[in-house]
């Protein structure tokens, strides 16, 4: 699978310039940000999460994981749980399962981006397939998120794939 043809036109019609970095198969983000030779913490993870019983996407560096607490503030709610892939791989039907690029509004759902993220001159994020990612300078990456900023993340991977990242 290549790129989902949305995600080529949503960086197009905003102008987005960006580099792809093809690597062996990887299904986490702290795998794909070593196969691509990439930073962890400008490499963007997706975690989707189900908030008042609707789909939410988080981004954030590939090693950093959610702060619960702080993500319910973000939120304003408590009722928050991570999503299992087979609840949420309908709305991604151009990607492969686990490969989500960070753009909430290409997929009409509500995105939070951690904003740890933006600390970099670049950001890196999986293309839609488990072999390729995309890096864009991060200026560009804040320009057309249409997500909104949140402080819900907090530095140092989980010992386990984080629960709903799309690990296999």
């Amino acid at each position: 699978m290549t790129m989902p043809r949305r995600l080529a036109k949503y960086l197009k019609k905003h102008n987005i310039q960006y580099d792809v970095i093809d690597h062996v198969p990887a299904y986490t983000s702290l795998e794909t940000a070593s196969m691509g030779h990439v930073l962890p913490g400008s490499m963007a993870k997706v975690v989707m999460v189900k908030a008042d019983e609707r789909d939410v996407m988080l981004v954030l560096p590939a090693d950093h994981t959610v702060d619960w607490l702080k993500l319910s503030a973000v939120l304003e709610t408590r009722d928050i749980r991570c999503e299992k892939e087979e609840e949420f791989t309908g709305i991604f039907p151009d990607v492969e399962p686990g490969a989500m690029p960070p753009f909430g509004s290409l997929y009409a759902i509500p995105c939070y981006i951690d904003q740890s993220l933006f600390k970099g001159d670049w950001v890196t994020f999986n293309a839609g397939n488990h072999h390729q990612c995309l890096r864009v300078w991060t200026d560009d990456f804040a320009r057309i998120t249409k997500a909104r900023r949140g402080d819900f993340a907090v530095p140092g991977a989980p010992l386990l794939a984080e629960c709903c990242e799309g690990a296999h």
